[in-house]
């Protein structure tokens, strides 16, 4: 038989006991209804809008065989500048788009001086090819080069041609007045186009479309779209702003095909908000699919 105290505490036991039980159940319940107030809340709650996804295709090409977003690194160049930019000119460079993506996927370039003959005199070649590049000519005077270098355009002998050519090859750090002529207009804070432009510029931005066109067709020729992925041409122009010999200039370079009708230049939007606005309105809200990004480069 059990004493007195015995069964005081046993009695004392079970109250805690049971006190204790009593408070591991009210906290089970209440934490069950925290749970499903919690999930009622989440169910009625409007469901977030899901962004777009984190990669798209905007143009119609195979798909690569050996496709691996995260794992492979890739190697080109986004800065190129060929026969179609006037300080490349002034070196007597004589490569055009065509042959800065050959040059890319291995082939050897000539390289100036020429002789007589129009032979160049030194060449070179890369010791592997690379994975992509972006001709990026300056959009500023893309047509005028052109009128200066075509012996059949009605303005080849203006004054500022004939200098141009005149300073052509530019054999010292010193450039001669009719290449640097061509670099002052970038260098102005309102720049103006050239006398034999036309009074509204019309003559010099119809040839720059024709270059514009040929820059695209380039492109186009060299870029694969088979499975094989083995080369990626990316149209684009570089903006030239130069304010008091500032550079500020940016490489512009479209994400495929879908393309503005014209570059956007120094000439047009002498600041790079004004590049901003134009690219804005002329290729995002206004060409189907067209996509671009903007590199500056040498920001000094």
């Amino acid at each position: 038989m059990l004493s007195d105290s015995t069964s005081l505490l046993l009695n004392g036991g079970d109250n805690r006991m049971r006190a204790s039980s009593a408070k591991a159940n009210a906290f089970a319940i209440a934490a069950t209804v925290a749970v499903c107030a919690s999930l009622a809340l989440v169910q009625s709650a409007p469901a977030e809008p899901q962004g777009p996804p984190p990669w798209q295709r905007t143009e119609s090409r195979a798909d690569c065989t050996d496709y691996e977003p995260l794992r492979t690194p890739l190697f080109g160049e986004t800065h190129v500048h060929t026969t179609y930019s006037f300080d490349a000119v002034s070196g007597d460079v004589r490569s055009g788009p065509r042959d800065a993506y050959d040059f890319a996927k291995g082939s050897a370039i000539d390289l100036p001086p020429y002789d007589a003959g129009g032979v160049a005199q030194r060449s070179t070649q890369l010791r592997r090819p690379i994975d992509f590049v972006a001709v990026t000519d300056h959009a500023e005077t893309i047509g005028e080069v052109q009128i200066c270098q075509n012996p059949v355009h009605p303005n080849y002998n203006d004054p500022i041609c004939v200098n141009f050519r005149d300073a052509i090859p530019q054999e010292s750090q010193v450039a001669g007045v009719g290449v640097v002529i061509f670099g002052v207009l970038t260098a102005v804070p309102s720049p103006a186009r050239f006398d034999f432009c036309g009074v509204d510029g019309s003559v010099c931005s119809q040839e720059a479309s024709l270059v514009w066109q040929d820059m695209q067709d380039a492109a186009e020729e060299h870029y694969d779209r088979s499975d094989a992925c083995g080369f990626t041409s990316f149209v684009g122009y570089e903006w030239t702003g130069n304010p008091a010999t500032q550079n500020i200039h940016r490489n512009v370079i479209f994400r495929n095909e879908d393309v503005p009708s014209l570059p956007t230049s120094y000439m047009e939007e002498p600041t790079p908000e004004g590049l901003h606005a134009a690219l804005t309105s002329g290729c995002l809200d206004a060409v189907d699919d067209c996509d671009v990004l903007i590199i500056p480069h040498n920001s000094n």
